[in-house]
């Protein structure tokens, strides 16, 4: 008697007198509770990695002509150059690359792994001070 997997459906081989098989390995059968769980949580499967820059700008705050400041587009604070308004009602805005900051501190360009991670530290260090 064969059975089909449960998550590709290819044919598991019995072995008579012994607990019948659902899965062809354990790479059919990990896939398979991970999506049941994601099924009974209702949580959507997340894309790995970066988020597309037209996602970003769907988190954009509603900004007017004399609103001028910072603005939060897709998790980084970016300054904003102006804002334009043409004759058929389209918002153009233009913003400043995001700067990168650490506890109120523009951080260094140049800065990478280890020596970011120690200047992060004398940042703290200093803050408790």
């Amino acid at each position: 008697m064969n059975l089909h997997c449960l998550e590709c459906s290819k044919l598991v081989p019995q072995t008579p007198g012994k607990r019948a098989k659902s899965y062809c390995n354990n790479t059919c059968r990990v896939k398979y509770w991970k999506k049941q769980k994601e099924v009974a949580s209702g949580i959507e499967k997340r894309k790995p990695g970066r988020p597309k820059k037209d996602d970003q700008l769907q988190n954009t705050e509603v900004l007017l002509p004399g609103n001028l400041g910072n603005v939060k587009v897709g998790g980084r604070i970016s300054e904003v150059k102006s804002v334009f308004k043409d004759k058929k009602g389209a918002v153009t805005v233009t913003l400043a690359p995001a700067v990168e900051s650490f506890m109120g501190h523009p951080i260094p360009k140049g800065l990478k792994g280890i020596d970011l991670s120690i200047w992060k530290a004398e940042i703290k260090e200093a803050n408790k001070k």
